[in-house]
């Protein structure tokens, strides 16, 4: 079932890829325990044209997407480094925007 999950997270993701500006998007689990609603803490810009969102939930429950871009990611936000990595304590996911 996560796996589906997933599987739409990047389809969305992927429809994504023609706007300008965009952050990590949000996600969501279900399994036979019920729903979670992982929240987002981390981005990283990989190669210049991936971006790779994480999302951590309740004990070792995390949903990784990518974004591969034909043209390349720069960030906009105001949480990234100079390594192209952005991490929140909030789940902001808008600190770690990004521009196509």
């Amino acid at each position: 079932m996560k796996l589906k999950v997933l599987a739409g997270a990047l389809a969305c993701l992927a429809m994504l890829s023609t706007a300008h500006a965009l952050e990590c998007p949000k996600v969501s689990v279900t399994d036979s325990g019920g729903a979670e609603d992982p929240v987002f803490t981390a981005a990283r810009i990989k190669s210049g044209n991936k971006l790779i969102c994480q999302n951590d939930g309740k004990g070792s429950l995390g949903v990784t997407t990518v974004l591969e871009s034909s043209t390349p990611i720069t960030p906009t936000g105001s949480g990234w480094d100079k390594n192209l990595e952005c991490a929140v304590t909030d789940g902001d996911a808008s600190k770690c925007s990004v521009k196509l």
